[in-house]
């Protein structure tokens, strides 16, 4: 959302939603989250890129481990510390990964994307449709 938005998601909106994923996903646990919320969400972007130069199927586990860390966990999303303890969790190569923390490659191609993918396809958001009855 972050890279269309131009900010990290609203911390209120999101915790108003919680009982509606709680709903949908019952066997999922949700966590409020924690007073540190995160003031961005790139370094979990980065890390997502990063893990998708290593193959698909470990770009989609960091995936879900960062979602999770944020929504079950009320971990801070928004900080390289935990974005690499997630990747060591999911055992991504860590020198991989810093060298594109570093270098800044891996932020530069996430917001290229973001740029390549407005221009081709008017892309501005992460859409969501809620109706009245929550679902």
């Amino acid at each position: 959302m972050e890279v269309y938005r131009g900010g990290p998601p609203d911390r209120i909106e999101l915790e108003l939603e919680i009982w509606l994923a709680d709903l949908q996903e019952s066997k999922t646990i949700f966590k409020s989250f924690q007073e540190d919320w995160p003031t961005t969400t790139l370094p979990a972007f980065d890390a997502t890129w990063c893990a998708l130069q290593e193959g698909e199927e470990i770009g989609r586990e960091i995936d879900l481990r960062i979602r999770k860390a944020l929504f079950a966990e009320g971990r801070h999303i928004g900080l390289r510390e935990v974005m690499f303890d997630l990747a060591r969790e999911v055992g991504l190569d860590m020198d991989h990964i810093t060298r594109y923390f570093n270098n800044g490659e891996a932020r530069a191609a996430v917001l290229e994307e973001r740029r390549r993918r407005g221009e081709l396809y008017n892309v501005r958001g992460a859409p969501m449709i809620i109706l009245r009855d929550g679902t």
